[in-house]
This record gives structure tokens, C-alpha cells and sequence, in this order.
């Protein structure tokens, strides 16, 4: 039990808050060299955004729920809480931040709505393999 809840949350989320935080350094470098990279009570937020994500992710292990049901429930709930998230934490860090959650939300949709196709046209290519055709030659002459 704790092993599975290991692996399928806290594993996920830690790797969600690297490549967040990431992110977050990486673009405050670029914007502007007097900004702090991340304001402490951002880094919890972010590490519970990250383990919401990891949680969120389990909607994918429901089998129950076609897959084209999960992905809109999973793009919903997950584009909420970053849009929560971005209201606690962005307006430390600009003052316009109606415009910077509007953009992220739409940067992740974006990224999404990429990936969920590449993932669709995978899983649709797997599903049906092409029938191969048969290289026996039968003759017409042998029955």
C-alpha cells in the first residue's frame, strides 16, 4: 500500500515539482535578472500543485472510463487547479497577473491538446495494426 502510493503520487509529483521549478527558474532568468527565481511560499504551492497532478494522473488508470472520456476529464480538472494555482502564487511575482494566468492556461492547453493527438494517433496505430498481406501464392489451377 505505501509502495503503490509511493509510485503512483509521490514519485510523480516529485518529478512534476523538478521540472516546474525548473521552468519557473529557467523563464525568471530570461525575463529579468532582478526577480527572484521562486518566492518560498511559492515552492510549497508549487509541491502541491504537483502532487494534485500526480493525483489527477490516476484518472488515466480508471478502466472503467473510455479514454476519450478521461482526457477531457483530466485536461479539466488539471487546467483548474493550475489556473487556482497561478491565482495563489503568480501575484507574487507580476503585477498583471490576470494576463500571465490567461497565457499559462493557454500555453498548457496548447501543450496538451498536442500531446493528448500524438498519444491518440499512437494508441489508434497499435490498436490496428495493418493486415499483412498474405505472400503464399495459390494457384487457380490446383483445385
Amino acid at each position: 500500500m505505501i509502495k503503490k502510493f509511493f509510485n503512483n503520487i509521490i514519485l510523480p509529483g516529485c518529478v512534476f515539482y523538478t521540472l516546474i521549478s525548473l521552468f519557473f527558474v529557467l523563464t525568471s532568468f530570461t525575463l529579468d535578472k532582478n526577480i527572484p527565481a521562486i518566492a518560498t511560499s511559492n515552492l510549497v504551492v508549487i509541491a502541491l500543485f504537483s502532487l494534485l497532478i500526480s493525483v489527477f494522473n490516476l484518472i488515466f488508470k480508471i478502466k472503467s472510463l473510455h479514454v476519450y472520456i478521461r482526457i477531457p476529464l483530466h485536461y479539466i480538472v488539471s487546467a483548474l487547479s493550475l489556473y487556482l494555482v497561478l491565482l495563489i502564487s503568480a501575484g507574487d511575482i507580476i503585477s498583471n497577473t490576470q494576463n500571465l494566468r490567461f497565457v499559462l492556461v493557454l500555453f498548457y492547453t496548447i501543450i496538451y491538446v498536442i500531446s493528448t493527438v500524438v498519444y491518440i494517433c499512437i494508441r489508434e496505430t497499435r490498436k490496428n495494426p495493418k493486415v499483412k498481406e498474405k505472400t503464399d501464392y495459390n494457384s487457380i489451377y490446383n483445385k
